[in-house]
C-alpha cells in the first residue's frame, strides 16, 4: 500500500536519504526540516506516517509528537534519534509515538517499519528491492572525501 509519509529532521542529508528510500519503496514523501513546519503541514494535510527526529533546534521532537497527537490525526508517529536513550524513547512513547528508531536508519529497518503500517504488506521480493535501492543510494551518494571534509 502506498502511504503518505512526512519526514521531519533538521539534517538535510538524513532527509534526502529517507526521502529516496521511502520513494523507492513506493510511498509519497514530504520532507521538512523543522518541527514547526511539520505541525503546520500536519494541521493542513493528512499523513499516514510521520517520521520525526527527536533532537531538533527549533522544537524538540517529543513536543512535535505531542502536538501532532493533540491534532487528533490518524498518522502513525515514529520517533527517530541518533542518540539512543531509554529515557528519550520513554518520553516519545508517552507523547504519542507508536515506534522508535535509532539512526542511522538501515534500509532493512525502514522496509520492516513500513510493512508493519496498517494496510501494508512486505514486497514479494524484499531482497531484490533492498539491493536495488541500496545500489541507487550508493550511486547518488557524495564521494567520501567531500563528506569527511565537511566533518
Amino acid at each position: 500500500m502506498r502511504h503518505r509519509v512526512l519526514v521531519v529532521d533538521d539534517d538535510s542529508g538524513t532527509l534526502k536519504v529517507l526521502r529516496r528510500m521511502l520513494e523507492a519503496l513506493g510511498h509519497d514523501v514530504t520532507a521538512v526540516s523543522t518541527g514547526r513546519a511539520a505541525i503546520g503541514l500536519a494541521d493542513r494535510e493528512t499523513f499516514d506516517v510521520v517520521l520525526c527526529d527527536i533532537h531538533m533546534p527549533d522544537l524538540d521532537g517529543v513536543e512535535v509528537i505531542r502536538r501532532l497527537t493533540a491534532l487528533g490525526g490518524r498518522a502513525q508517529l515514529v520517533a527517530m534519534t541518533g542518540v539512543p536513550d531509554p529515557r528519550c524513547a520513554f518520553d516519545a512513547r508517552a507523547a504519542g509515538a507508536h515506534r522508535y528508531l535509532a539512526k542511522p536508519i538501515q534500509l532493512r529497518d525502514l522496509v520492516l517499519l513500513m510493512a508493519d503500517m496498517p494496510g501494508d504488506t512486505l514486497p514479494r521480493d524484499q531482497g531484490k528491492l533492498a539491493r536495488s535501492l541500496a545500489r541507487s543510494i550508493v550511486l547518488h551518494a557524495r564521494p567520501p572525501r567531500r563528506v569527511c571534509a565537511r566533518l
